[in-house]
């Protein structure tokens, strides 16, 4: 009988040998190759899944698992990951195409980063992308929201729809900020200082504002803010003038509208004008860099009669600016002052300096233009430039 259980018990544990051994068959099965080559397929393929890298970082036995059957994949498999679960934040972090922009901009050494099909062709296969599809065309500037007005102008430099679907993110990004800049020396046609400056100023802001940076907004911000000061007080200042000659006028004396200063004077008076508008220019970008350049180009300075209406011009040849007598002669008049006395009154010298900043970029500019030209041999593209944007001589 003992013998006879013995038998049993040996019999038994045999038979649960293989039972053993089915349980692990099972357990590998649960374990099948099928479920991490899906990770292959969705990350390494030319057609990458958005959802899938957070996915493959949160699955620690596909990685063990590829670890150990096939190693060389593990690695870009890790960095695949990595950069879907990047651009799955990144795509779903901002609604303002500018910021969006940036953020891809500052990844153009990824694929996505620079292929504009690609990265729409992602968002299409992301439905929850898919449903702002408008907002990633303009991050990517498709050719479906470029207005007719600047692809006239891209069209100038040899761009169709065709063409343009073979442009690089980062590329399409500079021609189009290119053409803008175009684009906006034809609409800035008005006399700096004035109320219509100043309104084609902000229109121009407006435009430019969704291909610039946060540093550039900020900037024209503040020349925009000049821009609209400068006009209130030019309207004032003639305002008052014209009340103070009606006013002379009603009284039978005749305002003074002449200047006759000996040659000391008007050298004096336009010396204090421009260290007040270098003063108001110092710590804003566009300034700092217009007074370096003079530094290495000198210019001169001068007030004088110029009988086209400008607040200024620039003369290339003599590298010479000048400042309208006329509009000096009105501001000072509307501080209380004449130009002799307006020399001894620093507090007013410094409203003359503010009002007539913008005047002085605006020419500075175009001489910054003609000594790039004058480096590259090239006078008459300076010119070209120079009347292009509404500068022409009478």
């Amino acid at each position: 009988m003992r013998r006879f259980l013995k038998f049993l018990a040996a019999a038994l544990l045999a038979s649960a040998a293989p039972l053993q051994a089915q349980t692990r068959v099972v357990a590998a099965a649960a374990h099948a190759p099928s479920v991490p080559l899906v990770y292959q397929a969705r990350l390494l393929s030319p057609n990458p899944t958005l959802s899938a890298g957070g996915a493959f970082l949160a699955d620690g036995r596909a990685q063990e698992w590829f670890q150990t059957n096939r190693p060389e994949l593990l690695a870009p498999l890790m960095q695949n990951a990595y950069d879907m679960k990047d651009w799955e934040q990144v795509l779903a972090a901002h609604d303002d195409p500018r910021l969006l922009r940036e953020a891809i901009l500052s990844r153009s050494e990824t694929t996505l980063g620079r292929d504009a099909s690609a990265l729409l062709a992602l968002v299409d296969r992301t439905p929850a992308l898919a449903a702002q599809r408008p907002l990633f065309e303009a991050t990517v500037m498709d050719w479906g929201i470029i207005s007719a007005e600047t692809r006239g102008i891209l069209a100038e430099e040899g761009f169709d729809e065709r063409r343009w679907t073979q442009v690089e993110i980062p590329a399409r990004y500079e021609i189009l900020r290119h053409a803008q800049t175009r684009w906006a020396r034809t609409v800035l046609t008005a006399p700096e200082g004035s109320r219509e400056y100043a309104e084609q100023y902000e229109k121009v802001h407006n435009r430019l504002w969704g291909l610039s940076t946060d540093t550039e907004i900020t900037e024209r911000l503040k020349t925009l803010a000049r821009a609209k000061e400068t006009a209130a007080a030019l309207e004032q200042a003639r305002d008052s003038v014209s009340r103070g000659a009606k006013a002379a006028e009603a009284l039978g004396v005749s305002a003074p509208v002449e200047w006759n200063p000996d040659p000391r004077e008007r050298h004096d008076l336009a010396y204090a004008l421009m260290q007040n508008i270098a003063q108001e220019l110092r710590g804003t970008k566009i300034g700092g860099e217009l007074l370096a350049s003079f530094g290495e180009d000198p210019v001169s300075f001068s007030i004088e009669k110029i009988t086209t209406g400008a607040g200024g011009d620039y003369t290339p040849d003599q590298k010479h600016i000048r400042l309208s007598e006329r509009y000096v002669l009105e501001v000072a008049a509307a501080l209380g002052h004449t130009p002799r006395s307006l020399l001894a009154d620093k507090k007013s010298l410094a409203v003359v300096g503010k009002i007539f900043a913008s005047t002085l970029v605006h020419e500075g500019t175009h001489h910054r233009q003609f000594a790039w030209a004058r480096s590259r041999h090239s006078p008459a593209t300076a010119e070209h430039a120079y009347n292009r944007g509404g500068n022409a001589r009478p």
